[in-house]
């Protein structure tokens, strides 16, 4: 009779990269990756499993981020991914679901009662008043008028983001 053998931290942590890493990649696979990754959470909670604060003193981290480093076929792709671990690490150690959303920055008003959207705004009132954002605007209304037919009715931040791109920004969402 063979003995069977429990994947060793260095494979499990290898598998959880290579998880995140498709997620990001594969939004056909988000539900399905999404359930993996909760079940390995909930299965390292159970265990004892607790991830430690970075990837100088955790083992996890380090391999799930080496993991991502190997796999991800970009800079943007491994910052996502990395949100994505800080998500699941959030699962195994306080026991919370594992979510995308919960990895996401969450916007940051000022003082009491600001919308997230105010928070924006204060930004945005105070780029009218820079000397150079007239002609900001203008360099915008010349990419749409070039780009789109007058039938076409993007959205402002449709608008926004094409221009910023083919100034050669490289935007993250």
């Amino acid at each position: 009779m063979t003995k069977s053998t429990q994947p060793t931290i260095l494979e499990r942590a290898k598998a959880i990269g290579q998880n995140i890493v498709d997620l990001q990649v594969s939004a056909v696979k988000t539900q399905s990756l999404t359930e993996t990754l909760q079940t390995e959470a909930t299965a390292l909670r159970t265990e004892g499993v607790k991830f430690g604060k970075s990837v100088k003193t955790c083992t996890w981290r380090q391999t799930i981020s080496d993991t991502i480093v190997s796999l991800a076929p970009e800079k943007t792709a491994q910052k996502t991914c990395m949100n994505y671990v800080t998500s699941f690490v959030k699962a195994v150690n306080e026991g919370t679901p594992f979510s995308l959303s919960d990895s996401k920055g969450k916007a940051k008003g000022k003082g009491k009662g600001k919308t997230k959207t105010e928070a924006i705004d204060v930004v945005i009132a105070k780029l009218f008043s820079h000397g150079e954002f007239a002609t900001w605007c203008e360099k915008i209304q010349t990419s749409f008028v070039a780009k789109h037919d007058n039938d076409e009715k993007p959205s402002v931040k449709a608008v926004i983001q094409d221009y910023l791109e083919s100034e050669g920004y490289e935007i993250t969402e």
